[in-house]
């Protein structure tokens, strides 16, 4: 209608915004991890305590079985025996009604002290008597030498087979040579032997000598090689 104001209602009001209530699913990761943290030391703390707890008990009760037990020995009882008296009691003298007075015992006479014996004196041990050996001055025998004599042979190696013996030496030295050579070195070539012998007149010479430098003669044998 002309001059009529429509009057609009009022609008409606706004209802708040639901607060949203804090629940485990909508807490911040921040929080759930700070919470695992903690439930996890505090599990950590209790097996650190029950280990250490138990450890503990077995370290003690191990040595405990290892110790011996002490039990406390009984004192024994002092035994008391009275000892006898070392001085004897002298009765006095008794006087007897009729006024005789008999004499009182003589006392012990002291046992006689026992002699000391003097110890015989050690004889000194007779010193050890002082073995002298003779000195060795008997020289070597041969007791086998070559004994060709100069006679002829038609081969040109021959040996000298000998045997010497000495009273103190087993086995002597001996050297030798042939013909105008030199003689060889002291040695136990006791069967030396010529090889390649030309032809003519030849000698085998040897001497020997003991271990304590007696040496014997030359000893010469000769010989004819003809071939």
């Amino acid at each position: 209608m002309p001059g009529q104001i429509n009057s609009a209602p009022p609008p409606s009001p706004i209802p708040p915004a639901p607060v949203a209530t804090p629940t485990p699913d909508n807490f911040s990761p921040h929080v759930k991890k700070s919470n695992s943290l903690v439930i996890f030391m505090t599990i950590l703390l209790l097996i650190l305590l029950i280990t250490y707890l138990v450890t503990n008990f077995l370290v003690n009760n191990k040595q405990a079985k290892q110790s011996p037990a002490y039990y406390p020995s009984p004192s024994p009882l002092p035994s008391y025996i009275p000892s006898p008296s070392t001085n004897p009691i002298i009765p006095k003298a008794s006087i007897k009604p009729s006024g005789a007075i008999l004499p009182s015992p003589s006392p012990l006479a002291p046992s006689p002290s026992p002699s000391l014996s003097p110890s015989p004196s050690p004889s000194p041990s007779p010193s050890p008597s002082v073995v002298v050996v003779p000195k060795d001055t008997t020289p070597p025998t041969f007791a086998e030498f070559p004994q060709h004599n100069g006679q002829t042979y038609d081969f040109t190696n021959i040996c000298f087979p000998m045997m010497v013996t000495d009273n103190v030496d087993k086995y002597p030295l001996v050297k030798h040579k042939f013909d105008d050579q030199a003689w060889t070195d002291w040695g136990t070539d006791y069967s030396p032997c010529w090889n390649n012998i030309p032809n003519g007149s030849h000698t085998f010479s040897a001497k020997a000598k003991d271990v304590a430098g007696n040496e014997t003669g030359i000893k010469t044998d000769s010989f004819v090689i003809q071939h």
